[in-house]
């Protein structure tokens, strides 16, 4: 009999994480299902680039947040999918799609399918408000009697799970890349900067990732106004329900000649594109991922994989470390490290203060 396994998320896309877990278990002839949500944004629906792992593609109206209208709808879904085919196990991903999904398993779980949680940053966390606490430690601790697993990618979740009821609590170190591969990548710079119409001699800041709020990319945007410099540019690369906004932001502060909205760049290209810059900035409120180098405390540093391809491409960056409330500085101007500059990361004169600092921008 064919061994079938079930992976769930929000969205489609934010499946290319799963596929190299896809790839392992399709090589030992496992059925592989998804349940998501492919409407909406194009920029998170399926977009084809799995298909040669055969999956069987479920569609389920998830919102993206629990008080979302669908939450009734996707629990509803679940529980027809979950009558209709029997998995051996399900891999669930973010809270809205983990949640529901926990519930709607309950009788599925009795019938011998483990049920696996990845939490990729709780909402909750040393920094977090209260009402955070109050309101998603209750949720996360009751849905945990629903799980076989639960896998967290940084130690301070990994902390918090240890009270957790569930059986088994594992701490996988989060992204990782092939450091070699990029850092000793060989790029034209002139002819990456200028398939972006970026001229070769400015200053150009890098940020990757998603356009949200929750990524923050304004407060560089807003920084960038208050630096006087006509030859210090910025490139986003990322797409998102934030893109419309920041564009009619950098028309605002007039610096829309020198901030650039790339899209949805593939993995190899921001290889490359990461070699172009000199700078990269990763603003993030908050983010689940214990993936950087050195920190200036003893706790994980809340980075992503958007980070690593910076650091190994030699390039200096900033950093807004959220969860810490840690501002800090890696690279050539270490020397702005030690300013002690301690505040939460969308503080815009800190940025603004930051790129002052730099040399190369203050004498461009």
């Amino acid at each position: 009999m064919v061994k079938k396994v079930l992976f769930v998320a929000t969205v489609f896309r934010f499946l290319h994480f799963e596929k190299s877990d896809m790839e392992i278990l399709k090589k030992k002839e496992y059925e592989i299902h998804t349940a998501t949500n492919m409407t909406g944004y194009d920029w998170l629906s399926d977009d084809g680039s799995l298909d040669y792992l055969e999956l069987h593609k479920h569609q389920i109206d998830f919102g993206r947040s629990p008080f979302s209208k669908n939450t009734f709808e996707a629990y509803r879904q679940l529980k027809v999918l979950l009558k209709e085919e029997h998995f051996d196990v399900i891999h669930t991903h973010t809270p809205v799609a983990s949640a529901i999904l926990r519930l709607a398993a309950i009788s599925t779980r009795r019938k011998g399918t483990k049920v696996i949680y990845t939490d990729h940053g709780f909402h909750f966390h040393k920094s977090s408000p209260r009402k955070n606490w109050i309101l998603y430690y209750p949720m996360e601790y009751i849905l945990a009697y629903y799980s076989d697993m639960i896998i967290t990618i940084n130690r301070e979740d990994y902390n918090v799970i240890q009270n957790f009821p569930v059986k088994k609590k594992k701490y996988i170190p989060s992204v990782g890349v092939d450091i070699d591969s990029i850092a000793n990548l060989i790029v034209d710079k002139k002819k990456i900067r200028g398939e972006f119409n970026i001229p070769e001699d400015v200053f150009l800041i890098l940020s990757i990732g998603e356009l949200s709020i929750r990524k923050n990319q304004e407060v560089i945007i807003r920084a960038l106004s208050n630096v006087k410099n006509s030859n210090v540019y910025y490139l986003l690369c990322g797409t998102g329900d934030r893109q419309s906004y920041l564009e009619n932001l950098t028309k605002e502060l007039g610096v829309n000649d020198r901030v650039i909205f790339a899209g949805y760049q593939t993995h190899d290209k921001v290889k490359q594109i990461a070699h172009s810059a000199d700078l990269g900035a990763l603003p993030s409120l908050i983010e689940g991922s214990a993936a950087s180098a050195s920190a200036p405390r003893k706790r994980p540093t809340t980075q992503v994989s958007a980070m690593l391809y910076i650091c190994c491409s030699r390039l200096p960056n900033i950093s807004g470390r959220a969860n810490s409330r840690i501002f800090f500085v890696m690279g050539p101007w270490v020397r702005l490290c030690c300013m002690g500059i301690i505040s939460s990361c969308f503080y815009l004169r800190h940025f603004s203060r930051i790129l002052r600092g730099i040399p190369w921008v203050c004498s461009a």
